[in-house]
């Protein structure tokens, strides 16, 4: 049963209840008058037989009025009472039915304010979607600016980031005949002269790549994976070669937001330089065991 449903029936009540009331007030007034009626004309009675010299003196006459008239008009009084009484409650009635309607009223206006206030929430949530999606965007773009602009030996762009894989690479390949056992250090010194060699290209990559993922980490509040997705679609298989190389010796702390969402473990095997470079890169929690 809805509110107003029980509102109209709780109304039809208290208003059969007046009714009531009103026929009882109708009532008892008309028998109140009535009393009154009837003590004056036994008053005009009583001054009748005054003047008739049917009272042998005035306190006669003071008995028969003290004796008739007052007391009707006393239940006269007591029925005028009750009458008030009957009113006091009909008032009360009225007020109950004023109070059904302000708590429907107030019921209402809650209802509505729970609503405007979802629906302010709902515009705050979309509002700071929105504001965070204008930041990440704007940083995005300004990180492939800022791999437009990379400069190295007459090349710009993403070639000077393919350059600097290749003479990683090539230093690399120079010490294969180290030791197995020290291959994660050897990769971590030649990547350092690697990135020596190409430090106007490949710090400030890192560091883009790195606030721009520190962004989506902090302040993305839903579908983060989303986002980073789309990061994650502007590296070339390269890029996340010398990415995952990189964060052997990370510096950026970029290793542990990389292992967070995965962003390495699409890596393809074939374009790592040694054999045992996936399992060192597990073993350096830059990627996830498959098994």
């Amino acid at each position: 049963m809805t509110n107003n449903s029980r509102l109209e029936i709780r109304e039809n009540e208290i208003n059969e209840e007046i009714k009531q009331l009103n026929k009882k007030v109708s009532m008892f007034t008309n028998v109140s008058w009535g009393f009154v009626i009837i003590g004056f004309i036994i008053l005009f009675i009583g001054c009748g037989l005054l003047a008739y010299g049917q009272f042998k003196g005035f306190h006669e006459f003071g008995d028969f009025i003290g004796g008739s008239v007052g007391s009707i008009w006393s239940l006269a009084g007591l029925f005028f009472v009750y009458v008030a009484f009957l009113g006091q409650k009909q008032s009360i009635l009225n007020q109950q039915i004023e109070i059904l309607y302000n708590q429907e009223e107030l019921r209402a206006t809650r209802k509505e304010l729970a609503g405007q206030k979802e629906q302010m929430e709902l515009q705050n949530a979309t509002l700071k979607q929105q504001q965070f999606e204008n930041t990440f965007f704007n940083l995005l773009n300004y990180h492939e600016e800022l791999i437009s602009k990379l400069y190295w030996s007459n090349h710009n762009g993403r070639i000077t980031l393919e350059q600097a894989y290749g003479q990683f690479r090539m230093n690399y390949e120079k010490k294969s005949g180290v030791e197995e056992q020290s291959k994660a250090l050897v990769k971590s010194i030649i990547f350092n002269n690697t990135t020596s060699a190409f430090k106007d290209v490949l710090s400030p990559f890192f560091k883009s790549l790195h606030q721009l993922l520190l962004f989506v980490d902090t302040k993305c509040e839903k579908d983060k994976t989303y986002y980073i997705q789309l990061i994650e679609s502007t590296l070339s298989d390269r890029n996340k070669v010398l990415l995952a190389y990189y964060c052997i010796n990370d510096s950026f702390q970029l290793k542990s937001i990389i292992n967070k969402y995965n962003l390495l473990d699409n890596l393809i095997e074939e374009e790592l330089i040694h054999d045992n470079d996936y399992q060192i890169l597990i073993d350096n929690q830059i990627i996830k065991n498959p098994l």
